[in-house]
């Protein structure tokens, strides 16, 4: 499976444009999202166990409730269509590909990159004009 910074040229284009659903439904889910992009840790909370916890938390809700998602994301990283991807996949194999896509640093910027918007208007062109 591809890390988004190892995928060039037109095919850029292609997987950009596959991921947009997929991962837009995963960041409207607030836990699911959990589990990818940097969070602060909480106060009194070591490493581990708040790795745990998010874990616990997100991969579930992540497995279950995006499971369509899920497959066309590893699908587009792995340039399979969906089928292909689902026919080959294994437990072992989805554990690998998640913790990849888990440590992808340009992927998990889908979930923490918050666009500058001023909110005082509420005009729409403020939005698309920047």
């Amino acid at each position: 499976m591809l890390k988004l910074s190892e995928i060039k040229g037109e095919k850029s284009i292609d997987i950009l444009a596959d991921l947009v659903d997929p991962v837009a439904n995963i960041a409207g889910d607030p836990d699911a999202a959990l589990l990818f992009g940097k969070r602060d840790l909480p106060e009194g909370m070591s490493v581990k166990e708040y790795i745990i916890s998010r874990l616990r938390k997100s991969i579930p809700k992540l497995l279950k409730g995006h499971k369509k998602d899920l497959v066309k994301i590893l699908a587009a990283l792995s340039d399979m269509t969906e089928d292909e991807y689902s026919e080959q996949l294994t437990l072992d194999g989805l554990i690998v590909d998640l913790s990849s896509l888990m440590t992808d640093q340009l992927f998990n910027a889908f979930f923490t990159t918050q666009p500058s918007i001023d909110q005082s208007s509420g005009d729409a062109s403020e939005i698309t004009e920047g």
